[in-house]
């Protein structure tokens, strides 16, 4: 019988290679004949061509190329610069906006509308086209020279104030048997409370509603200042609730919307003939410029660009979908650049909503203990542990409505006794030394030991607090004014010192280049050392697993549900004795 099971695992696991080398096989036959049919349509781009722009797919900041990233999805920084080469394009007559739905982050949308800007400047002509508006892709829109609606009833606006709402959850908890115990540092920091209040904190309110203000009066003000409106009676109709499920009738008497067409008949009428996408464009526009790049070998000098995007672990968790940002990865990416003599300075671009106090000081330290300079560029979320990596920078760089600060800390360690006792189930324990058990779910934390993660918790805020002092050059009691958990918006941090400028990515890059006084520098944006077994590893689950569900499924319906929602999502559940600081 031994033998025989040997036998058999040993034809399971050849089953197993054998399909492994197989799908790998596949996988390669498949990206071949996509590279073959890509080769064999493309064309010279033709005059007057319009790029058609949707933007409803969320657009990552960090760029890896992977053997599965079979379509080539762009990041958000290299859209803005291949908008920019479109800019310079004298065969691109103009941009077309689909803003269905936008999956871009608010600080995202800023950086981009300053490259619409830019790209108008130049002479060319943007359209903006969408079947209904709300408040976050009429920002974009309000640029273009003309907004356009289909003309049916069944278009609508969705522009209003602000609304947000949160569940609490102790009732229930309370019903079902759960206590859940919250040690924060920082009367502002509120990422826990839903788990031990049964309504809003008054802090939690002031700090949400000063935000929300914030961003809802940039919008009208942008709004107004773009489609030449009068502020105030635009804020009117707005809260009077004119804009919510209005026609688009009602959006073009409003001043808000050009014209009432479907999209062929806009498209005949404004004698759009030649119409490409981002991606068909860049692959037909490489076909005229292959001979002139070629030549152009001469070694520059180059600014790196490192992505921390994600929530910080310690160490890699393979189990999570999302990214995750680690020591080891931005450490070691850090070190090429210090060694790399081609590369003179550094910029990492943030977005995290915080995580581990440990790995975000070790984060921190690499980056102050470079030798080449290193700026920050926020984007859309860098709160909390993401500010504690960005305190190490030389200067950082935040969007208007960039969502950061939030120095302090939280502990949180459920409790389930009763429902354990409600389903009967019964914990058995051996232990020795006292807190050996800190942390058991299974039973009432006593007051002494709240008092030891406290004290902890203690240390650790006390540090975050003099890290983000030692790299802002503020003093202790000045960091410990804007502290306590409070988040701050872009614009509000600088003006408490947390920030030095409002600008986006491409601001902090060519502010960079010009303390380093270099005139022709380019950008390397990939550090990252990837080996195939770890690509396969990391990558493929990951692959898999969004062809089955569909990309950006699970988070595409709660980051639509509020202004605010970036920061919202991330809820530390983190137990004792870890510390959590997001």
């Amino acid at each position: 019988m031994g033998k025989f099971k040997k036998v058999l695992l040993f034809v399971v696991a050849e089953c197993f290679k054998a399909l492994f080398r197989l799908l790998m096989f596949a996988l390669v036959v498949y990206i071949a004949g996509k590279i073959i049919a890509l080769e064999t349509k493309k064309k010279p781009i033709d005059s007057k061509t319009y790029i058609e722009l949707t933007l409803s797919d969320e657009i990552s900041e960090s760029r890896v190329i992977t053997p599965f990233d079979l379509k080539k999805e762009m990041n958000f920084y290299g859209l803005l610069k291949n908008l920019e080469k479109a800019e310079r394009d004298e065969r691109v007559e103009g941009l077309i906006l689909r803003l269905d739905n936008i999956g871009l982050s608010r600080g995202q949308i800023e950086e981009f509308s300053n490259k619409i800007l830019e790209f108008k400047k130049n002479g060319k002509k943007v359209y903006a086209y969408a079947p209904s508006f709300t408040n976050q892709n009429y920002v974009i829109a309000s640029l273009a020279d003309k907004i356009i609606m289909p003309k049916t009833m069944g278009a609508m606006s969705e522009i209003k104030g602000y609304f947000m709402e949160i569940p609490y959850y102790k009732a229930l908890g309370d019903k079902i048997g759960v206590k859940m115990n919250v040690i924060h540092i920082g009367d502002y920091k509120s990422a826990g409370e839903s788990y031990e209040r049964t309504d809003m904190s008054k802090e939690h309110r002031e700090n949400m509603t000063r935000m929300l203000d914030t961003v809802y009066n940039n919008f009208v003000e942008t709004v107004a200042k773009n489609r030449k409106l009068d502020k105030k009676l635009l804020n009117e109709r707005i809260l009077d609730g004119r804009l919510v499920l209005a026609d688009p009738e009602t959006m073009v008497r409003n001043g808000l919307v050009d014209e009432l067409e479907y999209y062929e008949s806009f498209l005949a009428k404004n004698e759009i003939v030649n119409k490409v996408g981002i991606d068909e464009y860049l692959s037909r526009k490489n076909i005229d410029y292959k001979t002139k790049e070629k030549k152009d070998n001469k070694v520059k000098d180059k600014i790196a660009i490192i992505y921390a995007e994600g929530t910080i672990n310690y160490s890699d968790d393979t189990r999570k979908i999302n990214e995750v940002i680690i020591p080891e990865r931005i450490q070691k990416e850090l070190r090429i650049a210090e060694k790399d003599p081609e590369i003179k300075g550094v910029v990492i671009r943030i977005n995290s909503p915080g995580g581990s106090a440990l790995a975000s000081d070790i984060i921190y330290s690499s980056v102050k203990n470079m030798t080449k300079p290193v700026y920050i560029s926020m984007g859309g979320v860098a709160a909390s542990g993401g500010y504690y990596i960005a305190a190490a920078g030389k200067k950082i760089y935040a969007d208007k409505e960039t969502l950061t600060g939030s120095i302090g800390v939280i502990t949180m360690v459920p409790n389930t006794t009763e429902l354990m006792k409600k389903l009967e189930v019964n914990y058995s324990s051996i232990s020795k030394g006292k807190y050996a058990d800190l942390g058991s779910t299974v039973r009432e934390m006593t007051e002494d030991e709240k008092d030891k993660i406290r004290a902890s918790s203690v240390k650790v805020y006390e540090e975050f607090v003099s890290k983000v002092a030692e790299g802002r050059n503020m003093s202790r009691e000045d960091v410990l004014k804007v502290a306590e958990g409070r988040v701050w918006l872009g614009e509000e941090a600088k003006k408490i010192g947390l920030v030095d400028e409002i600008g986006g990515l491409e601001n902090a890059v060519s502010d960079l280049a010009k303390e380093l006084k270099l005139e022709d520098y380019e950008t390397l944006e990939s550090l990252k050392e990837e080996k195939i077994e770890s690509v396969i590893k990391n990558y493929l689950p990951k692959y898999l697993m969004a062809q089955m569900i569909g990309d950006n499924k699970i988070t595409e319906t709660i980051k639509k549900s509020d202004m605010i929602s970036e920061e919202l999502l991330y809820k530390p559940v983190l137990y004792a004795p870890n510390i959590d600081i997001k």
